[in-house]
């Protein structure tokens, strides 16, 4: 399957903008497919206005656009929490373009026991975010990592200070296949178990060598 569009295009949802409906929760899903569009696309979801939970989810197809383009979410806007997720796809974008997030910003974000090992392209880019415009009080990491051989930084622009980046850490291509970082991945997913009721999945070493999901969802999209 290949997704095309123009504006807020997802391989899940294209845009979430139901604030009356209270959170979103996205859950074990996946995107194969390549997705074409032109600003705010994304692997799961394209655009997002509200506050939203992805948690267990991946992205493995190819992602272009424009402007905010990103392996998991294109356009962050407010409010996520990306727990417990990963992007293999590559992402190309003129502007704004993340392994994980394009653009992520002014209100609380979480992100956490989350890779990237696609290439990243285009202006303003990152290995996690493209770019990130909130302050230090209000984002949380753990566990991010990012190859650092596709992509020299995890953050291509940011406001928030050195000491909230810490827990993003580019790897080498032996190091994110290591038992180690399995093992930091299992051990957050051992400590925490659920998310919003939703059983966090465990990790294991995939045939490629990277870590991936011990379970076949039910909603695979390709």
């Amino acid at each position: 399957i290949k997704i095309e569009g123009t504006n807020h295009v997802g391989g899940i949802i294209g845009i979430n903008n139901a604030s009356s409906t209270g959170n979103l929760i996205i859950a074990n899903c996946v995107n194969k497919g390549k997705i074409n569009g032109k600003d705010n696309v994304g692997g799961i979801l394209g655009y997002n206005y509200n506050t939203t939970k992805i948690i267990n989810t991946y992205n493995s197809g190819d992602i272009t656009g424009n402007s905010y383009a990103g392996g998991i979410i294109g356009h962050d806007y407010r409010r996520s929490n990306i727990i417990n997720s990963y992007n293999s796809g590559n992402v190309k974008s003129t502007l704004n373009v993340g392994g994980i997030a394009g653009f992520s910003g002014w209100f609380e974000r979480n992100l956490i026991n989350c890779y990237n090992i696609g290439n990243v392209s285009g202006n303003v880019k990152g290995g996690i975010v493209g770019k990130l415009n909130i302050s230090n009080e209000l984002l949380t990491t753990q566990n991010c990592y990012y190859l650092n051989t596709n992509i020299s930084k995890g953050m291509g622009s940011w406001d928030s200070s050195a000491e909230a980046l810490e827990d993003i850490r580019g790897l080498t291509d032996t190091e994110m296949k290591s038992k180690e970082i399995l093992e930091k991945l299992n051990n957050y997913v051992t400590e925490n178990e659920t998310n919003e009721g939703i059983k966090l999945e465990k990790w294991i070493q995939g045939e490629e060598g990277y870590p991936v999901f011990d379970n076949n969802f039910i909603y695979t999209y390709n």
